[in-house]
């Protein structure tokens, strides 16, 4: 009698049967996460840190800004008005009631009622004084401006 023995190799007939079909194994999926799961927090990073540098770039150019506008309405002021005094190192008075006060840290024009011209922490300091030889010289932050007095 003759025997037969059948030799059962299931994973070379499944490997037959995939041949025909495209797709992606497990350890290719998992390798993907793997690369996305460190890729993504890299790329927040970096966008999170161009928005704060954004942000702050932007802050400084508005500060810079409300400084530059202030400093060409005073001078203006100061150049147009009749007479201008130095009431205290932090107010400037000019003609007909007018004037500029420095208060809690905001730069304020004195008419019959006080305006507010900047924001609080646009302007970090606000010094006057009467030099010699009849000048005026009002300091707004890093930047002065001198005019003669009238």
């Amino acid at each position: 009698m003759r025997t037969r023995t059948v030799t059962l190799c299931f994973f070379y007939h499944k490997e037959k049967q995939m041949t025909g079909r495209r797709g992606f194994t497990l350890i290719e999926m998992m390798l993907a996460i793997g690369l996305l799961a460190a890729i993504i927090p890299t790329i927040y990073m970096l966008l999170s840190a161009g928005m704060r540098s954004a942000e702050k770039i932007i802050g400084i150019s508005l500060k810079r800004q409300a400084e530059t506008i202030l400093i060409a309405r005073v001078t203006r002021d100061l150049r147009s008005a009749a007479s201008q005094t130095v009431v205290s190192s932090i107010e400037i008075a000019l003609d007909e009631g007018c004037g500029y006060v420095y208060e809690e840290g905001i730069v304020k024009r004195k008419t019959a009622v006080k305006q507010p011209l900047t924001n609080p922490g646009e302007i970090n300091r606000f010094i006057c004084e009467t030099l010699p030889g009849g000048k005026l010289s009002v300091i707004i932050n890093q930047r002065e401006i001198l005019v003669r007095k009238k």
